[in-house]
Order: C-alpha cells, then sequence, then structure tokens
C-alpha cells in the first residue's frame, strides 16, 4: 500500500480524500492548526486553543472513505441550531450531553461513555456566554479529549479515531494553540487572521497578497490567552510522515491559507524538500507550487482527479 501524505485544507481536499480512501492508499492528512473563523473561533477564543474544526473535518472525511460512517460519525458530524437564543442553544448542548441522544443508544458502551465523558468536561470547561451557535458536536468532544489529555492534541487525535474506527492519519502541521496566520498585501497592508485573510474583496483582493506568515502569541481582540508553550515548530508527527511518504500532495483549497501557509512552519519546508514525490492537486497550479514540486510527477489539474503515478524510493 502506498503511504500519501496530504498538505491541504480541512474541506478543500474531501473529493480526493475519498478517491485515495477507495483505491486503498494509506492516507495521512496534514491540516492548519490557524482557522479562525466558523465554530473554531469560538473555540479558540474562550479556551486559548488551537483551531479544532479542519482536524474534525479531515477526521469525519477519511471515516466516509473507510466506510465507517456509522452511528459515531453522525453524532460528530451534528451541529447545533443557528438560533440567536444562548439558553436555547445551551439547552440543546446539555440535550446531546445527557446522553438522551438517539444515536447514543446505538453505540458500544464503552465508546458511548468516552463519548459523554469528553462531551460533559468540555461543557465544564467554557464560559457561561460560550457562544454555541452552530456548534460542532465533533469539535466539542474533541475539545474535550484534549483538555482532558493534558492539552496534547496528537493523543486527543487518537483517541477520536479509536472512536471512529479510523485507519487513516490526521495530525495538524503545528500543535501550538496560539498560532495565527497573517498576510502581507503588495502595498504592504497587513491582514491578521485566517478568516479575514480567505475573506479578502474588492481593493484589497485585487491588490493581492505578497505573503504569508504565521505567528505564535499573535491572538486577535477577545481571543483567550493560551498557556505559554514552546515556539511554533513542526508537530513531529507530521515531520516523520512526511519523511515515510511515497508521495505528498498539496491542496486543493485556499492556496494562502491551507497549502502555502503550511511551509511556514519550521521544519516543514526542509522535511518535504528531502522526501518524495510531489504532486500540487486542485488549484495549486495556477499559484506556482508546481516551482517546488519536482519535474516528472503528474499533476492533477482542477476539475480533473487522476490517480498519480507512484514509484518506490530507496529506504
Amino acid at each position: 500500500m502506498k503511504r500519501v501524505v496530504m498538505l491541504g485544507g480541512g474541506s478543500g481536499s474531501r473529493d480526493i480524500t475519498l478517491a485515495l480512501c477507495r483505491e486503498r492508499f494509506e492516507v495521512t492528512r496534514v491540516v492548519p492548526a490557524w482557522d479562525s473563523g466558523g465554530s473554531s473561533r469560538a473555540l479558540r477564543a474562550s479556551l486559548g486553543i488551537l483551531a479544532m474544526g479542519d482536524i474534525r473535518q479531515a477526521l469525519m472525511t477519511l471515516a466516509h472513505g473507510e466506510g465507517r460512517a456509522g452511528s459515531v460519525v453522525r453524532f460528530f458530524n451534528a451541529r447545533l441550531s443557528e438560533s440567536a437564543d444562548p439558553a436555547d442553544l445551551r439547552a440543546e448542548f446539555d440535550f446531546y450531553a445527557s446522553g438522551a441522544h438517539p444515536l447514543l443508544a446505538r453505540m458500544a458502551s464503552d465508546i458511548r461513555g468516552a463519548i459523554l465523558s469528553h462531551l460533559r468536561l468540555f461543557g465544564a470547561s467554557i464560559p457561561d456566554d460560550f457562544d454555541f451557535c452552530h456548534g460542532s458536536i465533533g469539535n466539542f468532544v474533541l475539545t474535550g479529549a484534549y483538555l482532558a489529555l493534558g492539552r496534547d492534541i496528537n493523543a486527543a487525535i487518537r483517541v477520536f479515531r479509536r472512536l471512529c474506527g479510523i485507519e487513516g492519519q490526521v495530525w495538524p502541521s503545528t500543535v501550538a494553540d496560539d498560532v495565527q496566520l497573517s498576510a502581507e498585501l503588495r502595498d504592504g497592508t497587513g491582514v491578521v487572521g485566517q478568516d479575514r485573510v480567505t475573506a479578502l474583496q474588492g481593493e484589497p483582493a485585487r491588490i493581492g497578497i505578497a505573503r504569508v506568515s504565521l505567528a505564535c502569541g499573535a491572538a486577535g481582540p477577545g481571543t483567550a490567552t493560551a498557556p505559554a508553550g514552546p515556539p511554533l515548530a513542526a508537530n513531529p508527527e507530521v515531520l516523520a510522515a512526511i519523511r515515510g511518504a511515497d508521495v505528498l500532495l498539496f491542496g486543493p483549497g485556499s492556496f494562502y491559507t491551507s497549502t502555502l501557509a503550511h511551509w511556514q512552519v519550521p521544519g516543514i519546508a526542509a522535511a518535504i524538500a528531502a522526501t518524495a514525490p510531489q504532486v500540487p492537486t486542485g488549484s495549486c497550479p495556477a499559484c506556482g507550487i508546481q516551482s517546488i514540486a519536482r519535474t516528472g510527477v503528474p499533476t492533477a489539474n482542477s476539475g480533473e482527479l487522476r490517480r498519480p503515478q507512484l514509484r518506490d524510493r530507496p529506504r
């Protein structure tokens, strides 16, 4: 079985992940830890943690690709409503955490017990004014596991994978809690936050992005301060996956925030340069990343997924 490592976002690489699973490749997804929008925004603002959304999304995609989309995955894919009433949203969350949801009754008792334990720990850890709006139950369970395991995201992911029965792997490229993405436009203007960079429109979008960067301790207004930790560095699990890969895939997804940004994590670029054939996918060829990829490797163009011609390399 060939080992494929894909560096991209949480949802943009869904179709390619599903295709690779169907072909029975050994898939590892490397996803951002700096998402600052959606459900991840509320979690990061309240608890000072790295982004959970892309991790959970990639794990759910692997579960579907491996044919493991049973009651556990359906429960993790559930979201709270978009009600504007905080009391109603809290009551909705409490229903899931009470164990009364019918999907929980279909699970083995040990799996159900672990899920409820993590969900209840999450509920006990958030502030009274936490924004539950459209919150992901899977994100809440993953966060609860993360808190229960001493804020060790790799350990929490292993627990989450066992609960779902997933064989493939998902790792954030860095485990830093307070990592934030910034962009510098071609006129020198700075834009802080993944969600703001992704949402560029009008004149800023026309000016274009000159470069992106990552930094720790660069939390925006209203974001909880993460406990002091080591400086920005690559996740050791990611470095090991890259070193053992038969091929690396880049994208598809947002080029600047979900693909190029991974290269800004110290250690990632050096590991990539020393390893397997590299294949830009989706919209990435148009963005110039093929100048980084080695020559002679086939490319999956936008709208066309082709099975990469993998070749063995000396071990």
